[in-house]
């Protein structure tokens, strides 16, 4: 329904959002522990 994409829409953006957020701290370790 138009509803339930609407919703899925909405949260994706704001995960998309806190995950930017985050990025900043979280790249710089992500990489190298999976390097390692």
């Amino acid at each position: 329904s138009p509803s339930t994409l609407w919703r899925l829409k909405f949260f994706v953006k704001e995960a998309l959002d806190v995950q930017a957020r985050g990025s900043v701290n979280k790249d710089n370790a992500n990489p190298k522990r999976k390097r390692e």
